[in-house]
């Protein structure tokens, strides 16, 4: 019998000791038991670190562990693929049970249904997301047309878009900022992997190609609104020039145009040719600004090349017969003419009434005033007017230069001098 020293026995016990005052090293089974304790208390979080610890130590599934008093089947990658499904990481989940499907194991065993299951329920979460992320995209790409079919719109309509409905400025707005924000959304949800983020990118979407649909039919309805205004801008314009040029034809017998004519004909002459080099493509404003420049010049050409009325030529006869009276009788009883008759009917008044206050001996005041009034309207209507001289006298004709230097107001004292023959 072998007999221990007392030095040789206090030594094991010491070593003995250390032993047992060594922490405990956990081994790949408390990892895996703790996991499956963890998983089923529903902290999936928890029980994905244990099995991938496990996994870590000892990859291998097996069908049941020898010398140990854990009876579950040691399946780590089976369990961590359903930890990571109660995670929602069904990527995760997916590479996990591929690798438990691979090594064998599991496929023989009742556990090989719950993947299974899992699986399919994952690749259906898959498929879903995708086709919502597919979904979301389609809907972008729809307020995307949309939105290109506005700006075309826009860009053809030009500075007309002003003048649409107040309404549609701000619905363009807010088509532009929903179509932004579901271009962002859907990013994001997909980057997340979130349905929920998904659908409401959709749904964005659709809000904002709805938007952008009313505004294109707002602008498709007022660049039809235009089109006819242009029509019938184009309809006045083109009948304006015709009448522009049978009155131009009707005055080719005056020729050669006495000053005012021919500037009223050059005038309607230079709106006609630039009408045919330009012709009518152009915007409303400019066919607007051009009918209202043609309507004036049209009116100018008439009222210049219209022949005087008869009771004015009759006027003019009496006054130069030497019958003043009567001259002023016809006169009176002419109605309404053009400027330019009206400038002559008051420069014959003028005279009638100037000779007949100087063959009065020129004690007629109200005379006087009279032939001044017409003078002064003569100048209202055309301050650069002034009476040929062959046939009016000399004294009306001075008459006349000193009411033109000395406007409205009544005739200074030495006017007065001047008309009286008092100087």
């Amino acid at each position: 019998m072998m007999r221990w020293s007392g030095v040789r026995l206090a030594s094991w016990v010491l070593m003995g000791l250390a032993l047992l005052s060594l922490p405990a090293v956990a081994d790949f089974r408390d990892d895996y038991k703790l996991g499956i304790e963890a998983l089923e208390s529903g902290e999936f979080g928890q029980a994905a670190a244990l099995f991938r610890q496990a996994a870590a130590e000892r990859p291998e599934e097996k069908a049941r562990l020898i010398r140990s008093p854990f009876s579950r089947r040691y399946l780590p990658h089976f369990y961590l693929g359903q930890a990571l499904l109660g995670m929602g990481d069904c990527e995760a989940a997916l590479a996990a049970w591929a690798e438990s499907e691979r090594q064998g194991v599991v496929s023989r065993l009742s556990e090989y249904q719950s993947l299974v299951e899992g699986r399919d329920s994952c690749r259906e979460q898959a498929a879903s997301r995708a086709d919502s992320a597919r979904a979301a995209e389609v809907e972008i790409a729809n307020a995307e047309a949309a939105a290109n079919r506005v700006a075309r719109l826009l860009t053809e309509l030009g500075p007309e878009w002003t003048g649409m409905d107040s309404s549609s400025s701000p619905r363009h707005t807010e088509a532009e900022q929903r179509l932004s924000a579901a271009q962002s959304q859907l990013a994001v949800a997909v980057a997340a992997v979130d349905l929920d983020g998904m659908r409401q990118a959709a749904a964005l979407a659709r809000g904002s190609r709805d938007l952008f649909e009313t505004v294109e039919r707002d602008v498709i309805q007022h660049q039809a609104q235009l089109r006819l205004q242009q029509g019938a801008l184009m309809s006045e314009v083109g009948s304006l020039l015709q009448q522009a040029e049978t009155q131009l034809a009707a005055t080719a017998p005056l020729r050669p145009y006495p000053r005012q004519l021919g500037r009223a004909a050059a005038r309607v002459t230079v709106l006609i040719d630039e009408s045919r080099q330009s012709g009518f493509g152009q915007d409303l404003d400019s066919l607007r600004e051009y009918r209202g420049v043609l309507e004036e010049a049209l009116a100018g050409l008439r009222e210049t090349a219209a022949p005087p009325p008869t009771s004015l030529i009759e006027a003019a006869g009496a006054f130069f017969d030497g019958d003043y009276e009567e001259a002023l009788e016809l006169l009176d009883g002419l109605e309404a003419m053009s400027s330019r008759a009206a400038l002559e009917a008051h420069l014959l008044r003028a005279a009638a009434t100037f000779t007949l206050y100087q063959l009065g001996g020129t004690g007629d005041a109200e005379l006087l005033e009279s032939a001044r009034a017409e003078v002064i309207s003569c100048l209202e209507i055309n301050p650069d007017r002034r009476p040929p001289a062959g046939p009016f006298s000399p004294r009306f004709l001075e008459f006349f230069e000193s009411q033109a230097a000395s406007g409205s107001a009544g005739a200074p004292e030495e006017d007065r001098q001047v008309l009286d023959g008092t100087d």
